[in-house]
């Protein structure tokens, strides 16, 4: 048709679906503007042969996986969530022992209500002398929304000793991260450190004054 009114219909709608999609993205970045976290320390037991092993503890319980599958959220109990958001990385230790730190973060959209979603966030391990039980995903709040909540664990490992992956750790841990591109934090090295992801499965490594080296140089 050549019809002027028909070019300015749709053009009228042209420009209310791409006005609608600006204001959409706004409205939805809204509620990421501020950022949180919080730090804790878990206690565990010194191995008695030097040496972790890493293992993802079995459950029947289904998680988040990539960050667009947020429909995969199941309920655990009556009140409560698990989502799938885990970074594992490894740093040098300050002394001898072996430490487990781990970094709850999330996003909202101001400081009290990001730091609300943090404190909702539970997450923990089970050790058996040098076997450590990493939980698959965290629990939150059933009902709670997603505002990029995830957990960072940090294995500080001391020199000359080592760690060991169990295969399950690459395949079931997952880390996503929306970057909203502001700079909240001055995030120390447990959020810079290399991650599980550029290590081996069933392969030993050592800590050495210039990181992990597979203990086996073959």
């Amino acid at each position: 048709s050549h019809s002027k009114y028909l070019g300015y219909t749709f053009g009228g709608l042209w420009t209310l679906g791409i006005a609608s999609a600006v204001f959409l993205v706004a409205l939805i970045s809204k509620n990421f503007d501020a950022r949180a976290m919080d730090k804790e320390t878990i206690g565990i037991h010194q191995p008695s042969n030097n040496k972790l092993m890493l293992k993802v503890a079995d459950s029947r319980v289904r998680v988040v996986g990539k960050w667009m599958r947020f429909d995969g959220i199941v309920s655990v109990d009556d009140d409560s969530l698990i989502l799938n958001n885990i970074n594992l990385r490894f740093t040098k230790s300050p002394d001898s022992l072996y430490h487990i730190i781990y970094t709850k973060v999330s996003n909202g959209y101001d400081e009290e209500n990001a730091l609300k979603n943090v404190d909702e966030i539970k997450y923990g391990i089970v050790q058996d002398d040098s076997m450590v039980y990493l939980n698959r995903g965290f629990s939150l709040k059933k009902g709670t929304k997603f505002r990029n909540q995830g957990v960072i664990v940090n294995i500080q490992v001391p020199i000359g000793k080592k760690i060991q992956l169990d295969p399950n750790v690459n395949r079931k841990l997952n880390w996503f991260n929306i970057n909203n591109g502001r700079n909240e934090f001055d995030w120390d090295e447990d959020w810079y450190s290399g991650d599980h992801r550029g290590l081996s499965s069933n392969v030993e490594y050592i800590m050495t004054p210039g990181g992990l080296e597979r203990a086996n140089k073959k």
